[in-house]
């Protein structure tokens, strides 16, 4: 955290865990100057992180165990037997590790029905915006900065599913080309009202019309498409510039 030491993890095997992407490890502490101040000489099965000050830092074993070390001198000070879901919330601490994790354990409890998309980038997100039956957009309102994505989907007849953000205000037609999750409602609670909302129109509404229902869903496709593909596109927008702003 102050800059004074270095963190070098090298991979000891190619097999995956709950908690470490690449494979087990073990770690090196380093001065920033390359120098090894000391080794953590045991299998690393996760992150390694440093406290707040930075005097200490915290390593999950193989066996499951976390593990506080003195950053000056690599001595073990603590040894933890916790279980996994406290692991999580020492290790991890951002609210983002913790969503990938839970779609991590999530995938190899329901192997088959839900996957966690590495890697993912242009080509991996040209497959999806052609290919997917429905576009989930849930953050937390307002963070949506605009949802070029969901346009994308729309565009190929991927029915969007989203929070009232972004785009989606100004696009959606709930039932028509889409469904929306709430109302824009942002303030306490807001997060339980979207869950219950989003729950809601999947059981009652899109579930239902995806089996029961195709012709009003290819239908829903045919109007997504017709709705997004002009409005939504660059050339709508640059000629909004050229024309409003510019003449």
């Amino acid at each position: 955290p102050d800059g004074n030491q270095l963190i070098f993890l090298r991979q000891t095997s190619t097999e995956c865990s709950p908690y470490c992407k690449y494979g087990l490890r073990d770690a090196r502490v380093l001065s920033i100057r390359g120098q090894e101040i000391f080794a953590i000489n045991e299998i690393v099965d996760g992150e390694i992180e440093y406290s707040p000050d930075g005097s200490q830092i915290s390593t999950v074993a193989e066996n499951g165990l976390l593990n506080i070390w003195s950053s000056s001198t690599g001595q073990r000070i603590e040894t933890i037997e916790t279980p996994d879901e406290q692991i999580d919330n020492i290790i991890y601490r951002s609210d983002g590790k913790k969503i990938i994790m839970n779609l991590y354990k999530m995938e190899k409890k329901y192997p088959g029905s839900v996957v966690f998309v590495q890697n993912y980038g242009m080509d991996i997100g040209r497959m999806l915006t052609r290919g997917c039956d429905v576009w989930l957009n849930n953050p937390i309102r307002p963070k949506e900065a605009s949802g070029t994505s969901g346009m994308k989907a729309a565009m190929n007849g991927v029915l969007n599913f989203s929070i009232l953000d972004g785009w989606w205000p100004e696009m959606c037609n709930h039932g028509i080309n889409g469904w929306q999750i709430g109302d824009g409602y942002e303030g306490p609670d807001c997060n339980a009202i979207d869950s219950s909302s989003l729950y809601e129109v999947l059981r009652n509404e899109i579930i239902p019309t995806y089996y029961n229902n195709r012709a009003k869903w290819i239908e829903m496709m045919y109007q997504s498409i017709h709705d997004a593909h002009y409005e939504f596109s660059a050339e709508r927008m640059v000629r909004a510039y050229a024309e409003m702003m510019y003449d």
